[in-house]
């Protein structure tokens, strides 16, 4: 999972140097909202799984 979260921050260091819309930058904040979101739900299943 540890990776994940290295491709995630990476991926926001992109969007934020890189000129875009308005819009396409709050359409992009929402869906990694939603992607760490469900991240995080896994990575609670792995942690119950593997205790």
């Amino acid at each position: 999972m540890a990776a994940h979260g290295g491709f995630v921050l990476s991926f926001h260091k992109t969007l934020k140097s890189t000129k875009t819309t308005s819009l396409f930058t709050i359409e992009s904040g929402e869906n990694n909202r939603l992607f760490s979101v469900e991240t995080n739900k896994s990575k609670e299943s792995n942690t119950l799984f593997n205790n």
